[in-house]
C-alpha cells in the first residue's frame, strides 16, 4: 500500500522572516504534510523575549496549510541557559514536540547565555508515520542515531547550518530510515533507506524542496527471506523487488497497489525487514556485548 508523505524543506540563509512565510504560504497548493526550517533560521542571535511570537506565527501558518512544522529556534530556559530547540506543531498548529540538540557546537557553550545539552531522542507518531528530529552537529555522534533507530523512526528531519553530505547518507544506510535535511548553507538532501542521495537542492535565496517519500517501501535482508520472498510476490505481483544490492545482500520491496502494503503482506510471509533482522541478531548472538 503506497503509503506517500509529502515534505517541503527550505535551505536558506539572512532572509527575513516574512519572506519566508509567504514563502510558504505560495507553496500552500502543494499540500505538504511536513515542513522543515533550517536550523537557527532567524540567526545567531539569542532570543531575548522568548520564542512565543514567532511560534504563533509558525502555528498559523501550520494550521492554515494543514501540515506539521518542524520550527528550530535558541530559546532561554528557566535555569537562564539555552537550548538550540526544534519545535514540532501539528495540523492544528498545535506544539506536540520539542527536540534540544544533543551535541551544540562548540561556539554555543561560549555564547550568551551559554547553550545546554537535550537529553531526548523521542519518536514522535504523526498522522503519516514515526518521525525524529536531530539537529546539525548530531549529525557526528551514531549514538544519537541508534537511538533513534530503535525507537522505529520511519523519517528522520535534519535541520542545521551545514549540510553534512556522506555522513548522513551512512546514517540512512545503517539505520534504513529516510533522512531529509533543511540547511543554511542553503541547500536540501535526500537519503533514501538505502542510504543512496535521492536528491539534492541548492541556489542563492530560497529553496524550496519538494519531495514524496513512501513510507511503505521496506528493506530486507536475503538471509533467510528469498524462498519467502519468491511465495510473496507470487501471490501479490503488485508488489515489486524495486532495487537489488548483490554486495550487500539486501533489496527494497515496494507497492503499487493502494490497497497492499508491502509491510503487511511480509508479516503474512514471516519475512523480518532488515533492521528487525539486525536488532533481533545483535540481542540473541552477543547481548553481552551490546548491553
Amino acid at each position: 500500500m503506497y503509503r506517500p508523505v509529502r515534505i517541503l524543506s527550505l535551505g536558506f540563509r539572512n532572509i527575513p522572516e516574512e519572506q519566508i512565510w509567504d514563502t510558504l504560504r505560495r507553496e500552500a497548493s502543494y499540500m505538504p504534510d511536513v515542513i522543515v526550517l533550517p536550523e537557527a533560521w532567524l540567526g545567531d542571535d539569542y532570543p531575548m523575549d522568548g520564542c512565543g511570537g514567532v511560534l504563533q506565527r509558525a502555528a498559523e501558518i501550520a494550521a492554515a496549510l494543514n501540515t506539521y512544522l518542524i520550527c528550530p529556534l535558541y530559546r532561554r530556559t528557566d535555569a537562564g541557559t539555552c537550548r538550540n530547540s526544534a519545535f514540532l506543531l501539528d495540523r492544528q498548529g498545535k506544539l506536540i514536540h520539542t527536540y534540544d540538540k544533543i551535541f551544540p557546537y562548540w561556539t554555543e557553550f561560549s555564547a550568551s547565555p551559554p547553550c545546554e545539552s537535550g537529553q531526548d531522542t523521542r519518536v514522535i507518531a504523526a498522522d503519516f508515520g514515526r518521525i525524529a528530529v536531530t539537529i546539525c552537529f548530531d549529525v557526528n555522534f551514531p549514538a544519537v542515531w541508534e537511538k533513534i533507530d530503535g525507537n522505529g523512526a520511519e523519517l528522520v528531519l535534519w535541520p542545521s547550518d551545514y549540510s553534512a553530505g556522506r555522513a548522513l547518507q551512512a546514517h540512512a544506510m545503517t539505520h534504513h530510515y529516510y533522512i531529509v535535511s533543511a540547511t543554511r548553507y542553503p541547500d536540501t538532501a535526500v537519503y533514501d533507506i538505502s542510504g543512496d542521495e535521492m536528491s539534492y537542492h541548492t541556489h542563492a535565496g530560497v529553496v524550496a524542496a519538494k519531495t514524496i517519500l513512501d513510507l511503505d517501501r521496506t528493506a530486507f535482508h536475503e538471509n533467510f527471506n528469498l524462498d519467502k520472498c519468491e511465495k510473496l510476490l507470487a501471490k501479490y505481483p503488485d508488489i515489486t523487488v524495486e532495487k537489488r544490492f548483490p554486495r550487500e545482500q539486501w533489496f527494497i520491496l515496494a507497492s503499487h497497489n493502494d490497497r497492499i502494503s508491502v509491510k503487511k503482506a511480509a508479516q503474512e510471509f514471516e519475512m523480518e525487514d532488515i533492521r528487525t533482522y539486525i536488532h533481533r541478531s545483535g540481542r540473541e548472538i552477543n547481548p553481552r556485548f551490546l548491553a
